[in-house]
């Protein structure tokens, strides 16, 4: 292993366990297992088995936009604590940071975007993991530029349905490929009326709209992911950003036990 992959390995363990860690002591209970990635200039932890026991209950009684709002009032409260774990541990600044969860599987993902550059800045290209369990991160890790055409139809299809059933698209989509998981990072996307909603201080409103949106496009999108993948999606989520303004886009994969990871970026001009 490189210095630099070291380097890489020791940061994202740094990240996986500062964010367990912090979810056990202000949340009241952590998660089981905690993986961090990192890809280009993401960085993705997936967070399995931490819903409390109310949460739980709420989600049984098929209210589970009760513990959406729950996880957003604690994602707003502890946004710093979060972005200094990962500021700390790769030494570059969060300039957008998204909190998702889904309640089967039960899974949150917490999603942070970092400053281009860095301290490593002659890091090779690729990608590495890290799982709070007991694991050497980087065994059976590759790096594959064949699955760069799978992606790239992701990439065209979550456009193609935005500019359709949305009215307007993003001006860029990135999409990544981390062990069982797609991410698609769509720049630029929000319409008129989000935009004065957002200016005029009401994001709560923008957030309602997508939410519906990603209800009424959840059988599109994922066929989207699993036609190109061939592999079903156990998981769908959707978050967005503001300033820079950005929606996400993540889908849990049926695991493979492979570790393969994989990007494909596009600029598309306006939407």
């Amino acid at each position: 292993m490189s210095g630099t992959e070291e380097r890489q390995v020791s940061a994202l363990d740094e990240v996986a366990r500062g964010l367990a860690r912090l979810h056990t002591e202000y949340y009241g209970k952590g998660p089981a297992t905690a993986r961090a990635y990192m890809v280009d200039d993401a960085l993705v932890c997936l967070l399995e088995g931490g819903f409390t026991t109310v949460e739980e209950t709420l989600i049984a009684d098929d209210n589970a936009q009760a513990v959406e709002s729950i996880r957003r009032s604690f994602q707003n409260a502890m946004d710093q604590p979060f972005r200094d774990v990962v500021e700390t541990a790769t030494a570059r600044k969060v300039v957008a940071y998204m909190s998702q969860i889904h309640t089967g599987p039960d899974l949150a993902v917490e999603l942070f975007l970092l400053e281009q550059g860095g301290a490593d800045d002659d890091r090779e290209e690729g990608s590495l993991e890290t799982d709070r369990r007991p694991s050497s991160p980087l065994d059976g890790v590759r790096h594959s530029s064949a699955k760069g055409e799978d992606l790239a139809s992701i990439s065209t299809g979550l456009v193609q349905l935005h500019r359709r059933y949305y009215g307007k698209g993003p001006t860029k989509a990135k999409t990544f490929l981390v062990p069982d998981a797609i991410i698609c990072l769509l720049r630029g996307g929000f319409t008129a009326v989000e935009r004065t909603l957002i200016d005029d201080g009401n994001v709560d409103a923008v957030y309602d709209i997508r939410r519906s949106f990603q209800g009424a496009m959840e059988g599109h999108f994922t066929g989207v992911v699993e036609g190109a993948m061939e592999r079903r999606v156990i998981a769908y989520m959707s978050q967005i950003h503001q300033d820079p303004d950005l929606a996400v886009e993540l889908f849990v994969l049926e695991p493979t036990g492979e570790k393969i990871f994989a990007q494909y970026e596009e600029d598309l001009g306006e939407g």
